[in-house]
């Protein structure tokens, strides 16, 4: 399960041996899913990870402040039981990563393993805010015109009213 960018096949103790001589920072990040969103979202092979890290190492070199030509990186895929994960190793002579950094890298896969489900999500959220917006304005119309008439007696909802309006 270990992998990097190169479609060569990986030396395990030259990769060791690379990161444990690099005089610069390394970071560690581990990505995991549980089991049944992992099967569910195609993210239970070592593949489809590599994909999703190199679809996204522009975004983590910028999250890191390393220049995307120094950074390098290498990640392991391991399928445990309850949650299949990766461990992603990332190092540079140079960059930082701040808590914002933290926050971006997580939200970049995020966003990625999860975009059809979050795409339903928005679209319920769209109609939720849409029927809110119905309700609340045939409400508001049934208020005004019951002020209008002069079938309404509270005279601070109907200041409140004329305040909205005028806003």
């Amino acid at each position: 399960g270990l992998f990097n960018e190169k479609d060569e096949p990986i030396i395990l103790n030259q990769a060791a041996n690379e990161i444990a001589e690099h005089k610069g920072n390394v970071w560690s990040h581990v990505v995991s899913l549980r089991r049944e969103d992992a099967v569910r979202l195609g993210f239970d092979n070592s593949d489809a990870w590599r994909e999703l890290v190199k679809r996204h190492i522009s975004d983590i070199a910028k999250a890191q402040n390393i220049p995307l030509c120094n950074l390098k990186w290498y990640a392991a895929y391991h399928d445990t039981t309850h949650h299949p994960h990766i461990h992603l190793l990332v190092y540079s002579k140079q960059g930082f990563l701040t808590k914002a950094g933290i926050d971006k890298v997580r939200s970049v896969f995020a966003n990625d393993i999860f975009h059809d489900d979050l795409q339903s999500i928005y679209q319920e959220q769209t109609v939720s805010r849409d029927e809110l917006k119905a309700v609340s304005k045939n409400e508001f119309e049934s208020i005004v015109n019951m002020i209008a008439s002069n079938d309404h007696t509270d005279p601070q909802l109907e200041e409140l009213i004329r305040k909205l309006y005028i806003q």
